[in-house]
């Protein structure tokens, strides 16, 4: 069998782990308590931004918060790549990474603490 014959037969293989994968995430994940806990946390964690954040930093403050997304993203999808972690329920099950984490909390801890 030749190299790219096995890359076939692997990517046809991940290809149907994934349907799998968001059937499950469809019948038992969304709309779950935990499904809605992350969903609450990323709107609730911007809309206090928002509501708190000093208006004259505000540029400085989301250019610190997207590289703080940029860097969370790549290292969340590096680990759930290599097996180091995975999550269970995600709120969008084809992003590897977890959004509440990634794109809320983080940034705005950051920069959050950048402002204080």
């Amino acid at each position: 069998m030749s190299t790219i014959e096995k890359m076939d037969k692997y990517v046809n293989e991940t290809q149907e782990i994934v349907k799998h994968a968001i059937n499950l995430w469809h019948q038992e994940v969304i709309f779950s308590w935990r499904w809605w806990f992350g969903v609450i946390l990323t709107i609730l964690a911007w809309f206090l931004w928002m509501k708190f954040h000093k208006k004259e930093s505000r540029y400085r403050l989301l250019l610190a918060g997207f590289f703080v997304m940029t860097i969370s993203v790549i290292l969340d999808a590096l680990g759930v790549q290599i097996g180091l972690w995975s999550y269970r329920y995600e709120v969008f099950p084809i992003i590897p990474a977890y959004v509440p984490y990634d794109l809320a909390l983080m940034p705005v801890v950051i920069m959050s603490l950048i402002q204080y």
